[in-house]
């Protein structure tokens, strides 16, 4: 029946907006925003945005808005798929943020740390993205986008670093060349453009852990000559090449260590590469160990057929600068013939025989020394996420302890099921440091690399042994044997994420180095 003529109709209620699909997110999620912005609102008042639509494959996002100093201001919030961490970036950052992804659809672009103060310039801000990081300038109110990428085909060098001897994290530079380091970045460096096509986006945000390889020769790397695996180059963040002339350690960096590269296999999305010049065994190596000056290649009680280990040092025939004297049993030493022809282009005499024994007079770990340098830096510097302090085994991943005793765990920590999924028996999970070797799947085909590093970092960090005391240490703890441990599966990896086994595997390993507490508690005290 129609309405009497003169009738006023009401209007319809307006329609409540249709839901977004950025708003489709668990109790989970919900909990984890509402906890973020308690921190970062407190007591302020804010409102939740309806408007602005904004997704990733990554994780999810939410928007707030609130007063600030009589302004409306922006937040946004972005929960992390993998890690499960909430990170927010606010003010005018926020508001340039948006203005980049809005319209994009799905984006790959978001937030991997809180907007805090600038490093260098504290009247500015800066906030870390996946891709590049937008900094604020509380002067003029302008925010700049520098990309962790810098390879652009039309300006190859429009995001270079400020300068060529600072390490560069997240687009922030901090210095670490010293008067025994000498530390180069790619600034300036031509030919880097092919390497976009295999620098990506971390899907955790922030690195946690370090992954140490060794590079399989004695010749060190250049920034541009990274190998290639059928279309992928193998870019690391760093690597440590042979002393200079002057005897100083040296390292060059191919990347900010924000990107995603290919060198680590499983550990990619989470790990800072270093590279390490060094061919630590006959196998797996482009050069014969057995046939260079470029160390001690010393046998040990490890098994695998791997033969015997490169330990490498440099040589002086003068006990100062950190030289010491080296003794060993002849059989041990694999290079031994080798040593005796002289080492260096000037052929240095550093050899001395008794019946039994040779003395190496003088060697010290300058190479090793550098490598220490840098991840003290990284550490110091806060700059792989978690790691607070290099004294603290439970970051010296592939360190386990059994019957209160402590292992190194040399070769292959893991072992495949029979459903086809890798099980690994040490703790790699969290942040830490791990080699390269012991991620690997069991064959000498897969990679060799990183053991002694670990080694020799966790005895100087953690057991607080001298670097004049060290090689000397590894060549007896090498040459130890120790009875096979058995360990349960610890964690499995599936993509980015992982899960306690259901089932876990049990495996005995017999290509272990025991740490002896009592060894290495006289190496430590002599060190003092």
């Amino acid at each position: 029946m129609a309405d009497p003529p003169g009738t006023i109709v009401p209007p319809a209620p307006p329609k409540p907006p249709a839901p977004r699909s950025m708003d489709n997110y668990s109790a989970k999620v919900a909990d984890a925003f509402r906890a973020k912005e308690r921190e970062f609102f407190g007591t302020t008042p804010f409102t939740p945005d309806t408007v602005i639509s904004l997704e990733s494959g990554r994780g999810w996002f939410k928007i707030d808005h609130y007063d600030h100093r009589d302004e409306v201001h922006t937040a946004v919030f972005f929960y992390n798929r993998v890690t499960e961490e909430v990170f927010e970036v606010h003010g005018t950052i926020a508001r340039s943020y948006l203005e980049l992804v809005r319209g994009v659809g799905r984006t790959d672009d978001f937030p991997i740390a809180d907007t805090r103060r600038f490093a260098a310039d504290q009247r500015q801000e800066i906030s870390y993205f996946s891709r590049y990081s937008l900094r604020w300038d509380s002067g003029t109110n302008a925010v700049t986008k520098k990309f962790y990428e810098p390879y652009d085909g039309t300006d190859p060098h429009a995001f270079d670093p400020v300068k060529d001897d600072t390490l560069v994290a997240c687009s922030e530079e901090y210095a670490i060349a010293s008067e025994s380091l000498v530390f180069t970045n790619w600034k300036g460096v031509a030919d880097l453009e092919k390497y976009n096509s295999s620098i990506g986006v971390r899907s955790v945000g922030r690195p946690t852990q370090v992954l140490l390889h060794e590079t399989g020769a004695f010749a060190g790397m250049t920034i541009a000559g990274a190998q290639k695996d059928g279309n992928t180059f193998l870019v690391p963040h760093f690597c440590v090449n042979n002393l200079d002339a002057a005897g100083k350690g040296r390292v060059i960096q191919f990347s900010d260590i924000a990107n995603h590269t290919a060198h680590g296999g499983v550990s990619n999305s989470r790990s800072v590469g270093i590279e390490f010049a060094n061919a630590p065994f006959t196998q797996g190596s482009r050069v014969d160990p057995k046939t260079t000056d470029e160390g001690l290649f010393v046998t040990t009680k490890l098994g695998f057929g791997m033969g015997p280990v490169m330990i490498p040092l440099d040589f002086s025939t003068e006990d100062k600068g950190g030289f010491v004297e080296i003794k060993m049993k002849k059989t041990r030493l694999a290079n031994l013939a080798r040593l005796k022809e002289g080492v260096g282009k000037d052929k240095k005499k550093v050899v001395e025989e008794t019946d039994d024994d040779v003395l190496i007079k003088f060697a010290r770990p300058g190479k090793f020394e550098a490598l220490a340098d840098l991840v003290r830096v990284l550490v110091d510097k806060r700059l792989v996420k978690g790691i607070d302090d290099l004294a603290k085994e439970e970051y010296w991943k592939p360190v386990v302890r059994v019957d209160g005793k402590a292992f190194l765990l040399v070769f292959y920590g893991c072992a495949r099921a029979p459903d086809g999924l890798l099980h690994y028996f040490f703790d790699g999970r969290g942040p830490g440091f791990l080699s390269h070797l012991v991620l690997g799947t069991g064959t000498v085909e897969d990679h060799v690399d990183g053991s002694l590093q670990t080694l020799y970092l966790y005895l100087k960090f953690v057991r607080k042994v001298s670097a004049a005391a060290i090689p000397g240490l590894m060549i007896e703890l090498l040459g130890r044997p120790a009875k096979p441990i058995k360990l349960k599966s610890r964690w499995v990896q599936q993509g980015d994420f992982f899960s306690t086994p259901k089932q876990p595997l049990e495996k005995s390993f017999g290509n272990i180095v025991e740490l002896d507490d009592e060894l290495i508690g006289a190496a430590a005290k002599s060190s003092n």
